[in-house]
């Protein structure tokens, strides 16, 4: 397998896998960029020495230091840039090079922006996930993933994460990586495996829920013939889900984005045809919803039954599958002819008296011209 490139994704949930290298006493803070991208410095000189600056943490845009009008003139050199100005910066954009005669490390003159930012305070919400970068190491078939992963300490003690490929932007289903290794922390964290693919990547430590991750893909065991430029993977970190009644967390085969990793904006669309609803069945519990939802997700899966794309029913969006007779008797209990069918999940009705009751219903439909 050969990956030149390979172009990263974020999710509104937050991206992606695990190894967290955390800066002790960066803690947990929340950065935004202030509005006016004019306000960036130039950094003439190595704007992260320790001398220079007082170091306040990490964030998604890079170091964050607090300067002086002093400490910007002299990493400006003096030159007016930096002139009436001070606060908390965000370092991006450093480059080295290594310097053969000394043997080390040299900053790159100039390299390096200072970005202003503001302190909103303790981080709060989903899983972020940024600066995510991955690669082929030469020589193997492995796939390194790097990003900054930040949590909302006081919600959760533990992220799940997810892996996902696709061949190219305009390829609209993602697939699942499994292979995934290297959820090893230096600094106190607990990593655990909860399955094969599914992984408890980090609790809670005492200085704070950001930093940043490296974790492997092995894509040869996956992916051995494949060959590609523009390959894309998009990683996603998901706080685990709570039983609604007891407030236990869920088992680990519960746990998860419950995404099929279907791109719906990319792929075709489909119309109901005005053929009978038909419910789901379970080959042993029958129209019972909740058996018979389960039952046909694990049916479609062991069948590699891809999806071919999303019906828009009433505002919502279901996805379609192409089903033989065979299937569709499979799954509804009954004879059927084949064809494209929208799977609306579970649903919840009430009756005029107020009674609830759960139906998991197929529709067949047509593509949309």
């Amino acid at each position: 397998m050969k990956i030149k490139k390979l172009l990263l994704m974020l999710s509104m949930l937050g991206l992606v896998s695990s190894l967290f290298s955390q800066t002790p006493g960066s803690g947990n803070k929340s950065y935004k960029l202030t509005d006016d991208v004019g306000d960036s410095i130039t950094a003439v000189n190595d704007p992260t020495q320790w001398e220079i600056g007082t170091f306040v943490g990490d964030s998604q845009f890079g170091q964050i230091k607090l300067f002086s009008e002093a400490d910007l003139d002299a990493i400006t050199n003096s030159n007016g840039t930096a002139t009436g100005r001070s606060g908390l910066f965000a370092i991006t954009g450093v480059e080295w090079i290594f310097n053969e005669d000394t043997s080390k490390q040299e900053y790159t003159a100039s390299s390096a922006k200072l970005e202003p930012v503001e302190d909103l305070g303790d981080f709060v919400g989903a899983p972020l996930v940024a600066n995510v970068n991955a690669g082929q190491h030469p020589g193997t078939k492995t796939v390194g993933i790097n990003f900054w992963l930040q949590i909302d300490t006081s919600k959760s003690s533990n992220v799940y994460i997810e892996v996902w490929f696709r061949e190219s932007a305009n390829e609209p289903q993602w697939e699942r990586c499994m292979a995934i290794s290297g959820f090893i922390d230096e600094l106190g964290w607990n990593p655990a495996t909860s399955s094969h693919d599914l992984v408890v990547a980090h609790t809670k430590s005492q200085s704070g829920g950001a930093g940043w991750v490296d974790t492997f893909w092995d894509a040869g065991t996956e992916k051995p013939n494949f060959k590609g430029e523009n390959c894309e993977i998009r990683v996603m970190a998901i706080y685990p889900k709570r039983d609604s009644n007891s407030g236990t967390f869920l088992p680990a085969e519960q746990q998860g984005s419950g995404w099929d990793g279907y791109e719906v904006e990319l792929g075709d669309q489909f119309v109901l045809t005005g053929d009978p609803q038909v419910n789901l069945a379970h080959p042993d519990y029958g129209p019972d919803a909740g058996p018979a939802n389960d039952y046909f997700l694990s049916y479609i899966q062991q069948n590699n039954i891809v999806r071919q794309g999303t019906a828009n029913i009433d505002g919502k969006n279901f996805p379609v599958y192409s089903l033989t007779s065979d299937d569709f008797q499979a799954v509804t209990g009954v004879a059927g002819t084949a064809g494209n069918y929208a799977f609306s999940g579970l649903n919840e009705t009430t009756d005029q008296f107020g009674n609830i009751t759960y139906e998991c219903i197929i529709a067949k439909v047509s593509l949309q011209l």
